[in-house]
């Protein structure tokens, strides 16, 4: 009989484990971004390695559509984001826009979390404005600026509330002419459904 309690409890211990793998709040974490950290393509992990996505090559471009101009995926090294992660720069010879479609539920408050720097390429901290904006299609649209080049790779975010069965993310350079190639930097782009776990006052 004692036995049996014990294996009773085990089992028990087991499937509350499992369970809480799948809760609900686990669950809403998944995000619905794909390429979020600009893994792909691969840029040359060098000091100024990065690789220019324009219309001749947006198809390297897994998850994002070019909308406009052109913009740079740069490698590990220049990018130095303390993740190690590879970034998208949104001016890359000139501003450009990038944007993803992904599936929601009318109704439903989502959270957009990324991260932002200044550009990171030698020279560019030279110039002071690098804004950029963040827009969920006909929903919501804000200006975002790169936190100083002392701080760089810092947390951002956005809520929105979805209208339909998809939503469409778009972040676009708003980076003046006299900026040259030298615009915002992202990575980590995350969407996932809002819950007390996932709210962040950055993201309002």
């Amino acid at each position: 009989m004692h036995q049996t309690c014990r294996v009773l409890l085990l089992a028990g211990a087991l499937f509350t484990s499992t369970m809480a793998m799948y809760s609900p709040s686990n669950a809403a974490e998944r995000n619905l971004i794909d390429n979020g950290t600009f893994s792909k393509p691969t840029a040359p992990d060098s000091k100024h390695g990065h690789v220019r996505i324009d219309e001749g090559n947006a198809g390297d471009l897994p998850g994002w559509r070019l909308r406009r101009g052109d913009i740079d995926i740069v490698g590990r090294k220049l990018a130095d984001s303390p993740s190690y992660h590879q970034a998208a720069n949104l001016t890359g010879g000139s501003p450009g826009s990038i944007e993803q479609s992904f599936e929601t539920s009318a109704g439903q408050r989502y959270v957009i979390r990324w991260e932002h720097s200044r550009e990171t390429w030698p020279g560019c901290d030279e110039i002071p404005d690098q804004p950029y904006t963040v827009e969920v299609v006909g929903i919501k649209r804000k200006q975002f600026e790169p936190p100083s080049q002392d701080e760089r790779w810092q947390p951002a975010g956005l809520q929105f509330i979805a209208e339909g069965e998809a939503e469409t993310l778009r972040f676009s350079s708003a980076s003046p002419p006299e900026s040259g190639h030298c615009g915002a930097m992202i990575t980590n782009v995350k969407v996932v459904p809002f819950s007390e776990d996932t709210d962040d006052p950055t993201a309002r």
